[in-house]
């Protein structure tokens, strides 16, 4: 990132930082220590449900631009991070040459899970794939 470039000269400490923490861009979760910053499930919990709201209002504006710039694809407003992250683990591993272990990287989860977790995409792919077929919409 050059340091000119506003959006990577807010972003570099962040970048800089991660290893040291839990490997995530921003420091939601941990500290430097690699400690969590709150004591209880409750906390943790709470954190987490503020941090997904804040997120997918964030993604929501996003949209909406991206809505006016182009109209004739739109996406969802009601798109969720969750939804989106998701969405990018399906059309990854659908690609030719997709590996699944660069992707538990690029989603934050262990090696060992990962296989578990692509079972799941393409479960969830087959039967909407099926829901299709029979005519059969959400």
């Amino acid at each position: 990132l050059e340091d000119d470039n506003i959006t990577g000269a807010l972003l570099l400490p962040y970048i800089n930082t991660a290893s040291k923490r839990d490997d995530y861009l921003f420091p939601l979760f941990q500290n430097d220590k690699k400690l969590y910053k709150y004591s209880t499930e409750k906390d943790y919990t709470n954190a987490l449900i503020t941090v997904n709201g804040y997120l997918n209002k964030g993604l929501k504006e996003i949209i909406k631009e991206y809505n006016k710039a182009n109209p004739q694809i739109p996406i969802s407003e009601d798109t969720t991070f969750y939804c989106a992250r998701h969405t990018f683990a399906t059309a990854y591993m659908t690609s030719k040459g997709a590996n699944p272990l660069y992707l538990a990287k690029l989603m934050g989860r262990n090696k060992a899970g990962i296989f578990d977790y692509i079972a799941d995409l393409q479960r969830t792919q087959d039967i909407a794939q099926e829901r299709a077929r029979m005519g059969i919409s959400y």
